[in-house]
């Protein structure tokens, strides 16, 4: 009732949180509406839709995955179904990928719309999405908590040379010159850097020969994200290098991004720093935080083991209750 209701369900591993969900995703599937259960990764959608879909097809739910980098097409049927299992960032882009087709709709002439329902024409580009009645979110506290200063945002980009990227080869070329505490500050334990006034002196002397007519911003960024390219990006840890490309890894899981690039010129420079050809940096189409995103929902839930001292941020954000779940038997753990 719990999940039903809306609310956070705080279970102790191995109480079943995987299956705690059914009973409330097979009601709020009935009404037709639809429900996202919403997972940390793709693993975890994937097993739990093969685990689940047979027992929620035998009552006469469907059930979707929802896969990605797919076409359009697959994706609709997915969350035409009755039960969609999704990860939470696949919710959010295909949200974000409506909203850029209804400006494009706008966009066009007037009175081309109603023409179309006139001659009752199919729209050419249906939104992938369709309402957000109720979503069930595996690990809450790491999806709507931990995760959210990072918000979801729509890239678009067209795989050129980037046109500073002589800026940022120098500067990943001339940082190994600059000496800490002398010309930088850094701070290992929380990545914070800062140049001192001798190392911002120095990175302007003539002989750095700094491609001025190239810069998108100021130099001593440039040299700020090629220090921290150096100092707080060490390779096969917050990334890889695939296929003559940087990938980014998520921590949380060691999965593999090809299509996620770090902003505002870091990526970049850890491009010049493995000596890889330097793309332009992507340009943002659409974003949404994951705070706005999941308040969509008419009715959210979720489950966790850990959601003990968030109940005040659960509350003020998203308005839902923590309830924690007493073990079905008594513990026999040792400690």
């Amino acid at each position: 009732s719990v999940l039903a209701n809306g609310g956070v369900a705080e279970m102790q591993t191995g109480e079943g949180k995987t299956l705690a969900c059914t009973p409330a995703a097979l009601l709020h599937g009935l009404t037709g509406r639809g429900v996202h259960i919403a997972t940390p990764n793709v693993y975890l959608a994937d097993r739990d839709c093969q685990l689940l879909a047979p027992a929620f097809r035998l009552l006469g739910v469907s059930v979707g995955l929802l896969p990605e980098q797919v076409p359009a097409d697959q994706k609709r049927a997915a969350y035409r179904c009755d039960i969609t299992y999704a990860t939470g960032y696949e919710l959010g882009f295909d949200y974000l990928r409506d909203q850029l087709t209804r400006m494009q709709t706008y966009d066009r002439p007037l009175g081309q719309a109603l023409l179309a329902r006139i001659l009752n024409a199919q729209d050419g580009n249906p939104p992938i999405q369709r309402s957000h009645h109720f979503a069930v979110v595996d690990e809450i506290d790491n999806v709507l908590l931990d995760d959210a200063g990072s918000p979801l945002v729509l890239s678009g980009s067209d795989d050129m040379e980037a046109s500073d990227a002589a800026a940022h080869a120098l500067a990943a070329e001339r940082v190994c010159d600059l000496v800490v505490d002398k010309d930088y500050h850094f701070d290992r334990s929380t990545g914070h850097l800062a140049l001192t006034d001798g190392g911002r002196e120095r990175i302007h002397q003539d002989d750095w020969n700094v491609p001025i007519a190239s810069l998108l911003r100021t130099w001593s960024e440039y040299i700020a994200k090629a220090l921290l390219a150096n100092l707080h990006y060490p390779r096969d840890m917050p990334y890889v290098v695939a296929d003559a490309a940087v990938k980014i890894v998520d921590p949380s899981t060691g999965r593999i991004f090809s299509d996620r690039t770090w902003r505002d010129g870091l990526h970049q420079e850890i491009e010049a720093k493995e000596g890889l050809r330097i793309t332009a940096e992507k340009t943002s189409l659409a974003q949404i935080t994951r705070q706005r995103f999941f308040q969509l929902y008419t009715r959210l839930s979720g489950m966790t083991g850990t959601a003990t001292g968030c109940e005040r941020e659960f509350h003020q954000v998203y308005g839902l209750k923590v309830h924690p779940i007493p073990l079905r038997v008594p513990s026999q753990r040792q400690i």
